[in-house]
């Protein structure tokens, strides 16, 4: 089709007719604390489960 008459009479054919998209307002990412304080919580963690298995170890 590209390259005949068709395609210019075409060309402003809306094939869809949808509504067009409009770009009405943008979102800007929040600050966020930094991913490395996820680690507390794991290492917390970590060292509870052994802590438990060091006790079990003892029985």
């Amino acid at each position: 089709m590209f390259g005949t008459p068709i395609e210019s009479a075409l060309s402003g054919f809306d094939f869809y007719g949808d509504t067009p998209v409009r770009i009405t307002e943008i979102k800007v990412p929040a600050d966020q604390p930094p991913q490395e304080l996820l680690f507390i919580p794991a290492l917390l963690l970590l060292g509870g489960v052994a802590f438990l298995q060091h006790l079990r170890l003892r029985k």
